[in-house]
C-alpha cells in the first residue's frame, strides 16, 4: 500500500520525535493522494524562521514535508487515472469521489491498525 509505504518511509528517514499531523491530502477533483505531515520539531525550525506560530502548524501546504514521497504514489496515480474522473457524468463521479476519499480514510485506518500513529510508530519500526 503505498500510504504505508510513504509514511514509513518519512517516520524512518527523519528522525523526529513528534509527528502530530500526518494525513493524504486530495485536490478538489479527487486526484492521487499526496502527503502532508507536520513534526513538532519542524514546527519549531519553522517559528525560529519565520519569528511566529501562527499559521503554520496544520497548514500541509506550508509543512516542509508536503509532497514527500510522492514517488510511492506512482501506481496510486495509474489506478486513478484508469476510473472515471470530474468529467464522468455527476452521479457517477459523486460516487467515484466517495469511493477514492473513502479508500484514503480506509488506508489511514489500516495503519493506525497496525499501530503507526501515537506511540506505535516507534514499536513498528523498530
Amino acid at each position: 500500500m503505498a500510504a504505508e509505504r510513504v509514511i514509513s518511509a518519512l517516520f524512518r528517514e527523519h528522525s523526529e520525535e513528534h509527528f502530530y499531523y500526518c494525513s493524504l491530502i486530495t485536490t478538489g477533483e479527487a486526484r492521487r493522494p499526496v502527503l502532508g505531515a507536520w513534526s513538532e520539531e519542524a514546527l519549531d525550525r519553522e517559528v525560529a524562521q519565520r519569528g511566529s506560530r501562527e499559521g503554520p502548524r496544520w497548514s500541509y501546504a506550508n509543512s516542509p514535508y508536503s509532497g514527500y514521497g510522492d514517488e510511492y504514489f506512482g501506481e496510486t496515480e495509474r489506478l486513478f487515472f484508469d476510473r472515471p474522473d470530474y468529467n464522468a457524468p455527476a452521479d457517477q463521479w459523486h460516487q467515484e469521489y466517495g469511493l477514492r476519499l473513502r479508500c484514503m480514510e480506509d488506508a489511514k485506518k489500516k495503519m493506525d491498525n497496525k499501530g503507526f500513529f501515537g506511540e506505535g510508530e516507534k514499536t513498528q519500526l523498530s
